[in-house]
């Protein structure tokens, strides 16, 4: 099954290309890679300022994520667990469907903005 799955993927990928629309692609893309390579994802939603941030730097035993008490996460925020050995890694999940490596700094910068320009960014947890 997941070979059909995969040829039928393929398929659109080229269709979806040969369309020239950039956003389009670049979502093509971003879903593509979520499908090649399934990962088990929890999704956290909740009012404004409700404590979904601080509920995971709670189970996760650290802060990792900004929190403040008023509204301080304003895009999409994605934690990768990964048992290889690796300083956390912060990344900008670009419109292109690219990721680009960004500091802790801007990480936290760009995860307070309520209008951010990017997709979403993302950390690498070991």
């Amino acid at each position: 099954m997941y070979e059909v799955l995969e040829k039928k993927l393929d398929l659109v990928s080229k269709l979806v290309e040969k369309t020239g629309d950039e956003e389009l692609i670049a979502k093509s893309k971003f879903l593509y890679d979520r499908i090649k390579y399934p990962d088990s994802y929890v999704t956290m939603l909740g009012e404004t300022s409700s404590g979904k941030t601080t509920l995971l730097n709670g189970i996760l035993g650290e802060n990792y994520l900004y929190t403040s008490a008023s509204p301080s996460t304003g895009t999409i925020i994605e934690l990768e667990i990964t048992p290889e050995e690796i300083d956390h890694q912060y990344n900008a999940i670009l419109n292109d469907a690219k990721r680009a490596v960004i500091t802790k700094e801007k990480f936290i910068d760009l995860s307070k903005m309520w209008k951010c320009p990017l997709n979403c960014v993302n950390s690498n947890l070991q």
